[in-house]
């Protein structure tokens, strides 16, 4: 599985990634170490999670060009020079010239610092940033995380282009099929974070997951993550613990139309991540 990608437009990618969401101290960068000798070739970075700098340590360790490397713009430098300034610090700690992909990390820029009601044209004038780095070389590709139909839909109207990207929380308690169907029609490739609900034994502990799993000698882990690839979601894992790190590169199972049918009847539109609500909007 680790050596497979996805293509949408001009977009290629591994399927699977390693995350660095709450990853600090040296169980960083031993756990990204770790990951890459398996063969894992997405990491995915931001400047909110506070560790570039550690991610440094292990890219440093492999040829750049073998690994997609993304990261993002937080919600407090949603201006043109701020998303400049925060690029660059990205890059300084991460210690490469460019980005493969740079993502909103978050549809509000910050509802502090702006009328609400204006939510919409700062993020048009913030993706025809992005669109501007990506013009410049410094960034390969661009996407948004978070965003909703209708937020897409109305940045779409004011630049005429779509990201490249979506990253959206799905696991089989949390599946908008909707909006995984309108990104397929206009070429945008969804990638889901948090796709095993942050380890919530609510999903992990669900018994027609379990069932499935014993039915096809994995565990439920590796079923929720083969389920969504089947549906043609990539997806970012993340852990510290290598036996975790190791399991979710075992994906290399088909799961039966009745396997699959089981597990779409499991959402309940259950989000584990339930950070700032003013943030989505």
């Amino acid at each position: 599985m680790l050596s497979k990608t996805f293509k949408t437009g001009s977009l290629e990618m591994p399927i699977l990634g390693i995350g660095t969401y709450q990853l600090r101290g040296s169980a960083c960068y031993q756990s990204l170490n770790f990951a890459l000798s398996l063969g894992y070739k997405h990491i995915d970075c931001s400047p909110s999670y506070l560790n570039e700098h550690m991610v440094s340590i292990s890219l440093s360790r492999v040829p750049r060009s073998s690994v997609f490397l993304t990261s993002k713009l937080s919600y407090g430098f949603y201006d043109p020079a701020s998303a400049l300034t925060s690029l660059n610090k990205s890059l300084g700690l991460l210690k490469t010239d460019y980005l493969d992909m740079f993502m909103l990390e978050w549809p509000n820029p910050k509802q502090s610092a702006f009328d609400p009601s204006d939510a919409s044209s700062k993020r048009t004038e913030i993706w025809n940033t992005l669109l501007s780095f990506k013009k410049s070389g410094i960034v390969k590709h661009v996407g948004v995380c978070n965003f909703t139909i209708e937020q897409l839909l109305s940045m779409y109207k004011s630049t005429q282009v779509w990201p490249e990207l979506l990253s959206i929380e799905l696991h089989p308690l949390n599946y908008n099929e909707k909006i995984i169907e309108f990104c397929k029609e206009r070429d945008i490739q969804v990638v889901a974070h948090t796709p095993l609900c942050r380890g919530n034994r609510v999903l992990l502990d669900n018994l027609d997951l379990v069932t499935v799993a014993k039915r096809n000698g994995v565990s439920c882990s590796q079923v929720a993550l083969r389920w969504l690839i089947t549906k043609g979601v990539g997806v970012v894992v993340r852990s510290s613990n290598y036996e975790h790190i190791r399991n979710n590169t075992m994906l290399d199972f088909e799961l039966s139309p009745e396997d699959i049918e089981v597990i779409d009847r499991m959402n309940k539109n259950m989000e584990a991540n339930q950070q700032a609500e003013s943030l989505r909007y």
